[in-house]
């Protein structure tokens, strides 16, 4: 029996593997209108919308459906050109791809996604979960290695769940509401993981592909629930994306659409009967439009076509919105209310800053100000660059300030990992983490913060120009305890203050941190236990401009700083969005003195194979030395160089049992000083320990 794949199109767009005659796909007359006085459908909230094509990731072939993956997209392609070809569109068989995204949200130069994932047959649109280890994907139906058929002969397609591994992605099993005999493909996870939309012709539906969703329950996998006649028609609808506000997109070729797929939504949160909106143009277009893909707030995203401007057959655009859709934002934040109070005493504390931080899938800190970067030179030959946390209480103006009733709202994102800080004048400050933010946005979370009265005493000091007598506002003061040897960085505010809090009988000192003032050191003398020697302090932090050198001892030629805490997914040579603020710290080194060269030398630890590490370490020193051109460092100054596994700063060698942690520590990158020619030097800031 001759085995075909069909892939059916709407005026050009790849409708991904369905398996149906033509003639169920038959365009009727359709009503080119859209519903124009629903809430969501209004022109107002489209005219702020640009759209672009994101001609970084297209192809003259199928680029499409989007998912967001830590800190990019993952997407569908035929580019790859080699391997078997689908002579029934004359592709190549779909691949999924990564592309990370800039700090502008933009996407960059794609890779491979997955070698495990990605196979001789056709992979689709996938899903993930909310950290990033679980992935639900779309591939033709397979049976041992060997693809199977239903009863007439066509390859349909299975959703498939895969764990993230060590290496790469494995424990790759189907899901157990497919079938042979009709597909089920474009799977959607919501962000709690409790319920999984996608898109099926199984029978009993509404018409051609009807969407569907399953819950997760303490048995498993539910059976499969239609979404109903407000969703579903007898034409196709497919491509669901479940965003966290509760919306949910989809793609249909209904009656009310323009002209092959549009995009519609529905509003989860809604009880009863929903009601399901065309999202008009500039979104829809006379061509095919699907995949749609949301952030957070709404403020951008993707979604594929094959309009005009279109690069190849299908591509991917962006669209942007500035301050994020009203709607969007308006259900994707949960109404958390923080009740701060003594807990000795239980008195309401007024006027309690209140601030949040979200957390990334690796329990780092979205907010790259959270992190203050140093250089130590205390492991000897080799600097290394050192990530300090900051106080969170003294990170910029505080989201919130209790009211008389001790009482704060925060809109905290649905679906997210928080730090809350509260701080207070008397009393310690607290962090609290908030995990897993999954709240209706019509109830209130309430978030208890007991406070405990200080044992140490207030003081203020001002920091001012010394010439000028102007106050100065964001100068980072370090502050040393020496008693218990422990460190940390404060920020002067609007009007030069600072506040800090001694303890009776301790020693401390303050250094101020390199800016466009040089630094300066004060040792206060040890505090006794009269409380008013303390109080009385009168702490005036006069300074004098400086000459604006970041640096403040001599760098010589050869010096090598090692920087340990750039990121990068398993097996990739991406850099992580957010996860290179040593890059940053040394792009600042190499933009203030042009004349340093480097080398720029990338290792790996010792799993896998060598020929596969060394190859791995020569990208990833090519993408951190991409990183710094796009800082601004010219390119002609840096050599990249992988050394793979020839270099182990332990005992981690192949067929060792060794710890993650201890492969970590072979994991970095170095930067030797190949050449300078200018008077220049470095910062120390050696942490107390």
């Amino acid at each position: 029996m001759t085995k075909s794949y069909i892939v059916l199109r709407f005026s050009g767009c790849l409708f991904f593997l369905l398996f149906m005659s033509l003639n169920v796909f038959a365009q009727e007359n359709k009503v080119k209108s859209k519903t124009s006085d629903d809430k969501y459908d209004k022109p107002s909230h489209w005219n702020q919308v640009r759209i672009d094509n994101a001609s970084a990731i297209n192809s003259e072939r199928f680029d499409f459906s989007p998912s967001f993956y830590k800190n990019g997209i993952v997407f569908v392609s035929s580019r790859k050109k080699w391997g078997d070809v689908d002579k029934s569109i004359n592709e190549t068989f779909f691949d999924l791809y990564y592309s990370d995204l800039d700090g502008s949200n933009l996407p960059t130069e794609p890779t491979n996604f997955s070698r495990t994932i990605n196979s001789d047959l056709h992979e689709g649109p996938c899903s993930f979960n909310l950290n990033g280890d679980v992935m639900f994907f779309t591939r033709n139906n397979y049976i041992d290695g060997v693809q199977a058929t239903d009863a007439s002969g066509k390859v349909g397609t299975k959703i498939y769940r895969a764990t993230k591994g060590e290496y790469d992605w494995e424990n790759i099993e189907e899901l157990p509401f497919n079938s042979n005999e009709y597909s089920c493909q474009h799977p959607s996870l919501s962000k709690d993981g409790k319920r999984l939309y996608f898109s099926s012709n199984m029978p009993g539906g509404k018409g051609g592909y009807d969407l569907y969703f399953v819950e997760w329950t303490r048995n498993g996998w539910s059976d499969p629930v239609n979404l109903g006649p407000e969703v579903n028609s007898k034409f196709n609808e497919a491509f669901p994306f479940a965003h966290d506000s509760g919306f949910l997109f989809y793609a249909s070729d209904n009656k009310k659409s323009l002209g092959g797929l549009d995009m519609f939504m529905i509003d989860l949160n809604e009880t009863g009967k929903w009601k399901s909106v065309a999202l008009g143009t500039p979104f829809n277009s006379p061509e095919d439009d699907f995949g749609l893909l949301v952030s957070e707030t709404g403020d951008f995203g993707f979604f594929s076509s094959n309009r005009n401007s279109s690069m190849g057959k299908d591509d991917i655009y962006r669209f942007a919105f500035e301050g994020g859709i009203p709607f969007i934002k308006e259900k994707a934040k949960s109404p958390s209310m923080v009740f701060v109070f003594d807990m000795e005493d239980q008195s309401l504390i007024e006027d309690a800053e209140v601030r949040f931080f979200a957390l990334k899938s690796d329990g780092g800190f979205e907010n790259p100000d959270v992190y203050e970067v140093a250089l130590d030179n205390s492991s000897g030959e080799k600097l290394n660059f050192e990530l300090l946390k900051k106080e969170l209480y003294t990170i910029g103006k505080p989201n919130e300030i209790t009211n008389e009733d001790g009482k704060a709202f925060l809109p905290l994102l649905n679906s997210k990992d928080y730090i809350l800080s509260v701080a207070a004048r008397g009393y310690d400050p607290v962090e609290i983490p908030i995990e897993n933010v999954f709240i209706r946005s019509d109830v209130q979370q309430e978030i208890v913060v007991p406070m405990r009265k200080s044992e140490c005493i207030p003081v203020a000091a001002y920091v001012k120009d010394k010439n000028s007598g102007a106050v100065l506002e964001g100068i980072q003061i370090e502050v040393l305890d020496e008693t218990e040897r422990t460190r940390k960085i404060v920020y002067s505010d609007a009007e030069g203050r600072v506040e800090l809090c001694f303890r009776k009988q301790y020693k401390y000192s303050l250094k101020t941190l390199p800016s466009d003032y040089e630094t300066q050191e004060i040792s206060l003398p040890a505090f006794g236990s009269d409380e008013s020697q303390i109080k009385d302090l009168d702490l005036t932090i006069e300074l004098e401009p400086a000459s604006n050198e970041l640096l403040s001892e001599p760098l010589k030629e050869g010096v090598t700083i090692v920087l340990e805490n750039i990121y990068y997914d398993f097996d990739k040579s991406a850099i992580r969005t957010g996860d290179a603020l040593e890059l940053d710290a040394l792009a600042s080194i190499l933009n203030a003195h042009p004349s340093i060269e480097i080398d720029l030398v990338a290792h790996t630890d010792s799993r896998g194979k060598k020929a596969y590490n060394l190859h791995l370490s020569e990208e990833r020193a090519a993408s951190a030395k991409v990183y710094l051109v796009a800082k601004g460092v010219d390119e002609s100054r840096i050599i990249a160089i992988g050394k793979g596994e020839e270099e182990l700063r332990n005992a981690c060698s192949d067929g060792q049992n060794c710890s993650d942690t201890d492969h970590q520590y072979n994991r970095r990158t170095e930067v030797i000083i190949r050449k300078i020619s200018e008077d220049s030097t470095l910062r120390f800031v050696n942490e107390q320990k």
